[in-house]
C-alpha cells in the first residue's frame, strides 16, 4: 500500500543541501497573442504587468528572496525538525563502479513500474537507510528512507514516469536548452506547465539570486510554449555601496507537439540598477 510521503526539505539532483527554501509567491502575469485550445484555458494566467511594475517585482522578489510566482509548482513546506534531501535517480545510479567515467553521459531514469522503480531504488538505497515511505505524483514515484540510528534524517529517491517525461536525452554534468520529451497522451497544457515548473525547481536556476516573475502557457497547431519572465541577479554584484545589476530574461519552453521535445529559449531584455541595506531597496542609476 502506498503512503503519503512526508513534509520535505529539497536539495538539486543530490548536489546542493538547503536548509531552508522559501517558496513566497508573489504575483503576476505576461501576455501572448497565441490561441488556446478550451479545455486548457485554466492553464493561461493572465496578462497584466506592466514594465515598470516588472521592475519593481524583480526588486522585490530578488531581494526578498520571492523566487516563484502565485500557481507555481511547489513542494511542501519542510518539516523544521527534519533534514531531507531529494535525488532523482541516474543511468549511473544504476552501473557497476568502474564501468563508467566522466565522459559517460548522466541522465535521469524513468519508468512506468512501480516494481522496476523499488528495485533501482534499492540498488544504492543501503547507503541512506531503511525505506521508511513510499508515494507516487503524476510526475514520479518516490522512495524515503531514514537511517536507523537517524530518523531525523530523510533521503528521498525519485524516478521519473516515463508516461509524462523521458530524460535520456538530457546530460545532467551540463545545463541544457533541451530537457527531455514530453511524453503525455492527451497531451495536457496544465500538466506541461506543471512539468516545467517542477523541471525548473529541481534544476540549476531554482537558486538565491534567481526569480520567476510571472509565466504564460498558451499553444499554437504545432506547439505548446510555456513563457516564463525571470529575474536574476548579476554576478559583478558587490556589497561595496555600488548598484547590483538585475537582468531581466524572458524565456520559452516550447513543446513539440509532434515529437514532445521540450526546448528552452532565452533572451536577454534589459538590466535594472538597485542597491539594497537590508531594509529598503533603492533604484539607482549604472
Amino acid at each position: 500500500m502506498e503512503m503519503m510521503p512526508a513534509l520535505r526539505h529539497m536539495t538539486y539532483q543530490g548536489a546542493l543541501f538547503l536548509s531552508v527554501v522559501l517558496l513566497v509567491a508573489c504575483g503576476g502575469g505576461s501576455g501572448s497573442d497565441s490561441a488556446v485550445s478550451e479545455e486548457n484555458k485554466d492553464a493561461v494566467q493572465d496578462a497584466t504587468v506592466t514594465e515598470p511594475n516588472l521592475d519593481s517585482q524583480a526588486l522585490d522578489s530578488i531581494y526578498y528572496n520571492r523566487r516563484t510566482p502565485t500557481g507555481f509548482y511547489q513542494e511542501p513546506e519542510p518539516d523544521p525538525t527534519l533534514f531531507q534531501t531529494i535525488t532523482h535517480i541516474k543511468n549511473t545510479d544504476l552501473l557497476a563502479p568502474g564501468s563508467f567515467d566522466d565522459t559517460t553521459p548522466r541522465f535521469e531514469v524513468c519508468t512506468n513500474d512501480f516494481s522496476e522503480a523499488l528495485a533501482w531504488s534499492e540498488i544504492n538505497g543501503s547507503q541512506l537507510g531503511v525505506l521508511v515511505d513510499n508515494s507516487a505524483s503524476t510526475i514520479y514515484f518516490q522512495f524515503t528512507r531514514s537511517p536507523a540510528n537517524a530518523p531525523q534524517i530523510s533521503n528521498i529517491q525519485r524516478v521519473y514516469k516515463c508516461d509524462i517525461i523521458d530524460r535520456s536525452t538530457v546530460d545532467t554534468r551540463y545545463q541544457n536548452e533541451h530537457l527531455g520529451s514530453y511524453t503525455e497522451l492527451p497531451q495536457n497544457a496544465s500538466n506541461i506547465k506543471q512539468l516545467i515548473e517542477y523541471l525548473w525547481l529541481y534544476g540549476p536556476s531554482n537558486q538565491y539570486g534567481n526569480a520567476v516573475l510571472n509565466t504564460t502557457i498558451n499553444e499554437d497547431q504545432n506547439t505548446f510554449t510555456y513563457h516564463m519572465d525571470m529575474a536574476t541577479l548579476a554576478p559583478t554584484a558587490n556589497n561595496n555601496g555600488q548598484c547590483d545589476r538585475i537582468d531581466l530574461l524572458s524565456i520559452d519552453y516550447n513543446v513539440d507537439k509532434l515529437t514532445g521535445a521540450i526546448d528552452m529559449i532565452e533572451n536577454f531584455q534589459r538590466s535594472i540598477y538597485a542597491q539594497f541595506d537590508g531594509f529598503n531597496i533603492l533604484s539607482c542609476d549604472e
